[in-house]
């Protein structure tokens, strides 16, 4: 896999740089083993950038699966990632973010980890997390809503992607053992 997408990385660079279809089935011909991948790339790659180069100019005769799940990955992964707020915290650290924001440890954990839907998430605690950890409100929203999780998620397993279900902030409020009082302030926040 590292492979491809080293071959695949270099593809794209090639295509920014106006790579003929020439180019394109020259790399593919270099690499049989990963052939109908980089084709499938570099088709989507066109497909995508709005180019009048055809599939047919490449001499895709059979593409992968889901080829376009290969772009997206690849994208994924050239994307800056978003920086973490929550990373060098230690778990004391996470009880007292937790306790200042009027959340338990566990709905921020939920948070942290992306199994809380972000679109859902009130701006207030957005700002409260920003302002107890020192970041930016952009950078928390950014790792929130950031790809990062679904970057690690199996692309290629037999049974497609897999990335587990998110839950809305207000799920996540209802099922917790905050105190009656901070599950009203959260739920009537939401309803504002």
């Amino acid at each position: 896999m590292d492979q491809l997408d080293d071959i695949l990385a270099g593809v794209h660079l090639e295509l920014e740089d106006g790579a003929t279809a020439d180019r394109i089935n020259q790399i593919a011909n270099e690499n049989p083993q990963l052939r109908a991948e980089i084709l499938a790339f570099a088709a989507e790659w066109f497909a995508s950038d709005g180019s009048d180069l055809s599939d047919d100019i490449l001499t895709v005769q059979q593409t992968v699966s889901e080829h376009t799940i290969l772009l997206e990955r690849f994208w994924q992964l050239t994307m800056p990632a978003a920086i973490d707020p929550f990373e060098k915290l230690s778990t004391d650290d996470l009880q007292a973010l937790a306790e200042r924001c009027r959340v338990d440890l566990i709905i921020l954990r939920q948070l942290v980890r992306g199994r809380i839907d972000e679109t859902t998430i009130p701006g207030k605690l957005i700002a409260w997390l920003a302002d107890a950890t020192g970041a930016s409100m952009a950078d928390v929203w950014s790792h929130l809503s950031s790809g990062q999780i679904n970057a690690a998620a199996d692309y290629f397993a037999p049974s497609g992607r897999r990335t587990g279900a998110k839950v809305s902030f207000a799920e996540a409020i209802l099922r917790s053992d905050l105190s009656p009082d901070d599950k009203q302030f959260w739920l009537t926040h939401l309803e504002a």
